[in-house]
């Protein structure tokens, strides 16, 4: 038997950034100096809870092939994309959809299309995004949001909103304790049934459609029982009082033009994705259910914010207290994939201690090449010789990668 434990991304993943200006001008001085005077607040809204697993015929026949934990590795972005697509497309009650990055590129409005298709079929649509990168988008997610099937929130928002990220970081200075807790989870939940679970945010450069960039990341396919769970912790997150309805956020009208153009990719030939009959989707998951992996999984995830998210500056620690714990726990191998390695202190000493009780640890990270946060691989070198000398093996992704070309299309 297999055990596996789903490693949950980091709830909260803080964001440092050094803004250098060669002028001011007073105006703008003002506008800073009277929104200090102001803070966004947070909202608190009557509880959601994802339903109970769905009992239509699809997933019926799939528990009667196995009704334990089974698992899918999802390592090519076609492969994730095509899962992804087609677990939207056999939803019958509801899908909830939580991501910190949401690009309406082809890949972006290939997921756009196919949940307006599952809303206008009457599934319940709810999505959860990060509002890092939510720049000039307002009038589309509102008319997105204005469908009576889809409820669309936004994480921890910025008060103050410009079509520009740099201008925006600047008129809400006054409240960076707060907006430095970012939402990094990503995770699609279908009728509760089957989960998608792992790195890849929504768009191209996760799927391998980019042409130059190729963000490598690994998710699962689940099913079985973990799957409650992990719509548990999405409801944690959509009912956070930091959650907050996109049209609460903005005073801009829908615009249901915008929403129309860019559900339709506008490049077919990057990819095109059929739509399949319900007898051919069956088949498709008959096979993987019945190929899956099977063992004991358990969800690590850190927990939403309550009330102030500046107000605790040591939170979120569930995550990295259970990455510690499971260190501490290991008897013969430990192998770590992450994109940003910058451990902690508590995390250098379980690394020491594996090493030194005769476990092997084995990790892999990004080299500066092939890294796209350098202020992030800057810290990571400051580690690296010691944890090295700590019996650590230490691997860097190279971004000429001989089978580059096998995760590109």
């Amino acid at each position: 038997m297999v055990k596996l434990r789903i490693n949950y991304e980091m709830g909260h993943h803080r964001i440092y950034q050094l803004i250098a200006l060669r002028s001011f001008p007073i105006l703008f001085a003002f506008t800073l100096f009277f929104n200090a005077c102001t803070t966004l607040q947070p909202v608190q809204l009557p509880d959601e809870h994802t339903s109970a697993p769905s009992d239509a015929p699809l997933w019926q026949f799939l528990e009667g092939i196995r009704s334990d934990n089974w698992f899918i590795l999802l390592n090519d972005g076609k492969n994730a994309l095509e899962w992804r697509l087609t677990a939207i497309d056999s939803a019958v009650d509801s899908i909830d959809l939580q991501t910190f990055l949401w690009d309406f590129d082809t890949a972006g409005s290939l997921v756009l299309d196919r949940l307006l298709s599952a809303a206008e079929r009457g599934v319940l649509v709810r999505i959860l995004i990060d509002y890092t990168f939510l720049i000039s988008e307002d009038p589309m997610l509102v008319a997105l949001a204005d469908h009576p099937k889809i409820e669309y929130r936004v994480f921890n928002p910025f008060k103050y909103r410009t079509s520009g990220f740099v201008s925006r970081q600047i008129l809400n200075l006054n409240e960076f304790h707060r907006l430095d807790h970012r939402m990094h989870n990503k995770t699609m939940i279908v009728d509760n049934r089957i989960a998608i679970v792992g790195g890849r945010n929504l768009a191209d450069e996760y799927f391998g459609l980019h042409n130059e960039a190729n963000f490598r990341d690994l998710e699962l396919l689940a099913g079985g029982p973990i799957v409650e769970k992990v719509s548990a912790s999405f409801d944690d997150y959509f009912n956070d009082d930091w959650s907050l309805p996109i049209e609460m956020v903005t005073h801009i009208q829908p615009n249901f033009v915008d929403i129309d153009s860019v559900r339709h990719v506008k490049n077919s030939d990057i990819y095109k994705y059929v739509g399949k009959s319900p007898d051919v989707r069956q088949g498709l998951w008959e096979n993987v259910v019945r190929k899956a992996f099977r063992g004991e999984a358990f969800l690590f995830v850190d927990k939403p914010p309550v009330g102030d998210p500046a107000a605790d500056s040591s939170a979120p620690v569930q995550l990295a207290e259970q990455m510690v714990k499971l260190f501490d726990e290991a008897q013969e191998e430990v192998i770590i994939l992450s994109a940003y390695l910058i451990p902690s202190i508590d995390l250098e000493g379980a690394v020491q201690r594996a090493v030194q009780r005769g476990v092997e640890v084995r990790i892999l990270t990004n080299s500066i090449r092939s890294n796209n946060h350098l202020a992030a691989h800057s810290a990571y070198r400051k580690h690296i010789n010691e944890m090295m000398a700590d019996g650590a093996e230490l691997h860097e992704v190279r971004v000429d990668a001989k089978d580059r070309h096998l995760y590109m299309f």
